[in-house]
């Protein structure tokens, strides 16, 4: 299991470039990242902070709708194909 940390997502099916799964050992390390992250930002300041989770994934209309695919570019990355 590779030490449990993570691997490339789909490997059985040639993986995924950018995606990966966190394995037991990964899982509890962001786990503790995160639970630090809170304990620094969040609840030292809870009478001004909240917590929220929103979709990691957004929908393309939403993308439409703001202009940003039709006028964003981002030029830390160019492809080369």
């Amino acid at each position: 299991m590779r030490r449990g940390f993570l691997w490339q997502s789909y490997e059985i099916y040639g993986g995924v470039a950018g995606f990966y799964d966190l394995g037991p050992l990964g899982t509890l390390l962001s786990y503790r990242i995160i639970e630090l992250w809170r304990k620094y930002f969040i609840r030292r300041h809870q009478d001004l902070v909240v917590e929220i989770r929103t979709p990691v994934i957004t929908p393309a209309v939403v993308f439409r709708a703001s202009g940003h695919e039709e006028h964003f570019t981002d030029y830390a990355v160019q492809c080369k194909r």
